[in-house]
């Protein structure tokens, strides 16, 4: 038992240096920011590709922020309804009537239809709401780090 705790903390002790590796608590704040706005984007199958292209052009941990992006996967595919219900709602571009995903004639081809036809309200009500969201993730998530950073490292310039 004491060498399967041991290997288990040496395991943790490994993800959070690699996860972290060296970066300033901003460039984390950042990633965790970019990992969530790109993890509830409403077009399922591209979040993967917009945090590699993300991570190269702000030199973020790819490793982290594909962390992130998955650890919101479940709230993705929560949203997907609301988003392209509400989305059509408001901005009637393109009004779709959403089936009733109790009923049987739901199927994934009429669920591919719906993304087809309106997937650009929906985007449009995804920036409108994940923009804010992910702002304040930001600047709540750096304050945290930066007092977790201080308080395990006993700096004033805190490094992850």
């Amino acid at each position: 038992m004491k060498l399967i705790r041991k290997r288990w903390e040496s395991f943790i002790h490994a993800c959070k240096y690699h996860l972290a590796q060296g970066l300033s608590v901003e460039k984390v704040a950042l990633t965790i920011a970019i990992g969530f706005i790109f993890g509830i984007i409403p077009l399922p199958g591209t979040t993967i590709v917009l945090c590699v292209i993300a991570a190269f052009a702000f030199r973020l941990n790819h490793l982290l922020i594909q962390s992130v992006n998955m650890l919101f996967y479940p709230l993705q595919l929560i949203l997907l309804y609301p988003f392209y219900k509400f989305g059509n709602k408001w901005f009637e571009a393109y009004p779709v009537n959403l089936p009733d995903f109790n009923s049987v004639k739901f199927s994934l081809g009429n669920l591919w239809g719906i993304i087809e036809k309106s997937a650009g309200n929906a985007l449009l009500l995804w920036v409108l709401t994940a923009l804010p969201i992910s702002i304040s993730l930001y600047y709540i998530s750096r304050r945290m780090l930066r007092l977790y950073a201080i308080q395990t490292s006993g700096k004033d310039s805190p490094q992850l």
